[in-house]
């Protein structure tokens, strides 16, 4: 099976420019719908469609589609291609839209009905899902498994781009709740002709999916799978760095990035830092180096003075205060399955339990270490993309999903 990734520019109402990367199967993307096979040429028809014939000439000379579909290779080797949301303006300051809702790049038609979102966590980015490492990435585990899947870089992130002035770098989860999200999800369901979709989160992707359903009722969600999540961090070692974090609010960053660099060549061994972000005994050296490499991303001060409440189960407010996001809020309720590592350093079991206790929504908790049955112990990172994950944490989060598809 060839997977394809596309990576997709999509604005927010702020002007960023958040990334969605846009994973189909050429298996997949052979068969069409009636709905959108009256926008592309078949096999015998040379003409193109109203919606591709436009041709304009880029700074190049060369000839661009009006889509801005023009391919480039990715890290990966996949072909990505980067296309502008309809709320975006061109150089010219007209409306354009994309056109992305071919049947051939949908390619939902084979198996399932509604597609799925990746979120990273706090100081992470899109790769988590996928490091180019077939075998380890979840985002081809799903594809292989029947579905469409759209992985997202929130503001900040090396793969999205945003203002410069004012307040443009200093975001906060509350761009994330209020812009990024409600964007990303409002674009995956248009592109994908689905009436709802698959929310799957790491860390503070996870939380995320929380705070999204008390700010927006979530009524466009089908289900939701959290890996290593919870909304209470007491129990943490980063409960820890909070005070040793505040003095750092002073930066408009928290150099997360330029500190665990130099960490990257002793990524295969056992150390302390390691440990911090997995399981060594069960995580590949090369994929640490990637993490490491290629996914840590900076922390905005913002977004820390908020998140850093869920350190101490006080709720996380609003950047201006008040409304307090709680677990035991009952306006959470897509049905939720908690994957959780025994030897998680940075989301402590217990206060992924904590989490469970206060929920209200239909929930299941999966613990993953040699305790529970598991061939090796599990840690942050190691639950998506560690040795044994393929085999023992990804099925158990296919089946809730397939669970939920079929409903």
């Amino acid at each position: 099976m060839v997977i394809e990734r596309k990576k997709v520019l999509v604005e927010t109402p702020d002007h960023w420019k958040i990334a969605l990367y846009k994973y189909t199967s050429a298996t997949l993307s052979t068969s069409t719908s009636a709905t959108h096979s009256k926008r592309e040429s078949n096999a015998h028809d040379t003409s193109p469609s109203a919606a591709h014939s436009k041709r304009e000439s880029n700074a190049h000379g060369t000839s661009t589609s009006a889509t801005h579909s023009k391919r480039e290779s990715n890290v990966h080797g996949t072909s990505t291609s980067t296309v502008h949301s309809k709320r975006e303006s061109n150089v010219h300051g007209t409306s354009i839209s994309a056109t992305l809702n071919t049947a051939g790049e949908r390619g939902t038609a084979a198996k399932h009905k509604y597609p799925v979102l990746l979120l990273h966590g706090i100081a992470s980015n899109h790769r988590v899902w996928d490091f180019g490492i077939p075998e380890f990435s979840f985002a081809h585990y799903l594809v292989q498994n029947g579905y469409l899947v759209y992985s997202l870089d929130l503001r900040g992130r090396a793969g999205s781009d945003g203002p410069h002035t004012g307040r443009g770098n200093k975001w906060s989860v509350d761009d994330y709740l209020l812009c990024d999200l409600p964007t990303a999800c409002e674009y995956i369901l248009e592109d994908s002709g689905a009436q709802k979709l698959h929310w799957v989160g790491h860390s503070m992707g996870g939380i995320l999916g929380f705070f999204y359903q008390i700010r927006h009722k979530a009524a466009n969600l089908q289900s939701f799978t959290t890996f290593a999540s919870a909304l209470n961090y007491t129990y943490s070692t980063i409960n820890h760095f909070r005070t040793w974090l505040d003095y750092m609010s002073a930066l408009q960053y928290f150099p997360i990035k330029e500190f665990w660099s130099p960490m990257q060549p002793f990524a295969g061994l056992n150390t302390v830092w390691n440990r911090f972000l997995w399981n060594p005994e069960n995580m590949r050296e090369d994929i640490g180096k990637k993490i490491i490499g290629e996914m840590i991303e900076p922390i905005a001060v913002n977004e820390w003075n908020q998140i850093k409440l869920i350190s101490a189960a006080e709720g996380m407010p609003r950047l201006s205060g008040g409304f307090p996001h709680l677990a035991s809020d009952r306006r959470i309720q897509v049905p939720v399955l908690m994957l959780a590592g025994d030897r998680d350093w940075l989301c402590a079991l217990d206060g992924v339990e904590w989490t469970m206790d206060e929920l209200s929504c239909e929930k299941k908790l999966m613990v993953f270490g040699k305790e529970y049955g598991s061939k090796s112990h599990y840690g942050h990172m190691d639950l998506v993309c560690g040795i044994t994950a393929p085999r023992e944490v990804w099925p158990k989060a296919l089946t809730w999903i397939d669970r939920f598809d079929r409903v």
